[in-house]
């Protein structure tokens, strides 16, 4: 069970990853809320903000 979540976790998350850098922000923040709303836990949370606070930091840094 918990390898299960954790597989789907990495797939959600390199899912969202991939559609950040492709800049379908739309398609994406729903993404992030249903996922958020399956799975509701703070590592989950967490590692969403944190994957969006780096997507933003690398845009700016590269701008």
């Amino acid at each position: 069970m918990l390898s299960r979540i954790f597989d789907n976790e990495f797939y959600y998350l390199s899912l969202i990853y991939s559609l950040f850098l492709r800049k379908y922000n739309n398609i994406t923040k729903k993404i992030v809320n249903l996922y958020n709303k399956k799975l509701t836990t703070c590592k989950i949370h967490l590692k969403i903000e944190l994957l969006n606070f780096g997507i933003l930091f690398r845009k700016k840094k590269v701008r």
